[in-house]
């Protein structure tokens, strides 16, 4: 089996600033990527396109999940998690909040949390927000359900997540990150 590799991240100043932002907003740390905006994300008006957003947020999201699913049951089931396999997570619906416009050149924040459990335990809400170092804001949020599928029973997993990634969940909600 191939060890999962995190890839280093360097924070400037100005990342730094966006990273307190989130911790003081209750964003799990976790889940913290920086995106470094192209000239090819740029639209016809000069700005940032909509879609790519879509793409941060669910590289994101992506990224956040399989690093609690390593802390939740080490690197196998990660992968379970990203590849589709027994118990792993299907996107239901995100909804995106477009603030203010970004454009080349920029760096981008993405940060994640958990939203309180809804009264479905298959469902997991999760927010997100995209923050720009050169703006110094917060310019996308997003809100997304995801819902826990069985992809062997190809069905969804009514009873939820794992009990050891239901506590890894707890554990970001409340604030306790390792």
């Amino acid at each position: 089996m191939n060890k999962i590799v995190r890839p280093l991240q360097i924070f400037t100043d100005l990342s730094k600033i966006g990273r307190t932002y989130a911790l003081q907003n209750g964003f799990d740390p976790h889940s913290f990527w920086e995106q470094n905006i192209v000239w090819g994300d740029l639209d016809s008006f000069q700005h940032v396109n909509n879609v790519r957003y879509l793409r941060l947020f669910e590289s994101g999201r992506m990224r956040w999940l399989r690093e609690l699913a390593i802390q939740a049951d080490g690197e196998q089931a990660a992968e379970n998690l990203v590849k589709g396999r027994g118990i792993s997570l299907i996107l239901k619906k995100i909804d995106l909040d477009f603030k203010r416009p970004v454009n080349f050149p920029d760096t981008l924040l993405i940060a994640h949390k958990f939203k309180p459990v809804s009264s479905d335990p298959a469902h997991l809400l999760m927010h997100a927000i995209a923050y720009s170092n050169e703006q110094q804001r917060v310019v996308t949020e997003s809100t997304a359900t995801c819902v826990w599928y069985d992809y062997d029973r190809l069905a969804k997993a009514v009873q939820g997540p794992p009990p050891s990634f239901a506590a890894v969940v707890q554990k970001s909600m409340s604030g306790m990150t390792s």
